[in-house]
């Protein structure tokens, strides 16, 4: 049944998303296995299909500016999301839920703790002064339109008496459309992050190590457990 079903899907889409599809199976006989005592067998084991690898895709300099430049005028927020997550390597949903009382302006850092990272372990990001840059600019559109919202990236929504500064829940369309007019196949937000990572690496020399660091990368060796860059080393990178 499972490899009928693979090659069913596989006439309509890729490996990767039948494996995603596949392992929600296999999770969930495990669940009953371990939760309600079912003892059944799990034939999804052993069936995962190969991935291609896939060409790793990032922006360079020329292309980062295009794409700034190719932001509708309805979504202004976007340009100061783009410059943000170059500028610092942070996942989408890290900068999206980004609150002002989590920007440490002394020590030019971002607070991540650990519910806000997607490997559930805290880190702190270094703000260059382009990206305190970006933060000047929020912190510039906070105070004109809305100094009470508490996120970094927000939206008005109006009432009858005062404008509410919501969180930007997301950018998917905007970012697409953005991509569009520049031009750019196979960019969506997450290779913001491909960019930070190469453009340190490829472009200035600085240390794999640092770079997982900076990313929040976590490695099961047991070397990695021990290496870790001094957060001095970080602010330099």
């Amino acid at each position: 049944d499972i490899s009928r079903y693979q090659k069913h899907r596989l006439k309509g889409v890729l490996a990767s998303t039948c494996n995603k599809e596949i392992g929600l199976l296999s999770v969930a006989i495990n669940y009953a296995n371990s939760e309600w005592d079912w003892g059944l067998s799990n034939p999804c084991q052993g069936k995962r299909l190969p991935e291609p690898s896939g060409k790793t895709v990032f922006l360079t300099r020329g292309d980062a500016t295009s794409l700034i430049k190719a932001v509708d005028r309805q979504a202004p927020h976007l340009v100061d999301l783009i410059d943000l997550a170059v500028q610092t390597g942070c996942r989408r949903k890290e900068l999206l839920e980004l609150e002002w009382d989590r920007i440490d302006w002394q020590k030019n850092e971002i607070i991540l703790e650990a519910k806000h990272t997607k490997s559930a372990k805290a880190r702190k990001v270094p703000i260059s002064p382009s990206a305190r840059s970006v933060l000047i600019r929020r912190a510039s559109a906070r105070s004109e339109y809305c100094p009470s919202t508490p996120w970094v990236f927000f939206h008005l929504r109006r009432t009858r008496n005062t404008e509410i500064g919501d969180r930007i829940k997301d950018v998917k369309t905007a970012m697409r459309s953005a991509c569009r007019r520049a031009g750019l196949k196979g960019v969506t937000f997450h290779t913001l992050r491909h960019t930070f990572a190469s453009w340190l690496g490829q472009m200035s020399g600085v240390e794999a190590l640092t770079i997982r660091d900076l990313l929040g990368h976590s490695s099961v060796t047991m070397t990695d457990r021990y290496m870790h860059s001094d957060q001095a080393d970080l602010h330099d990178a």
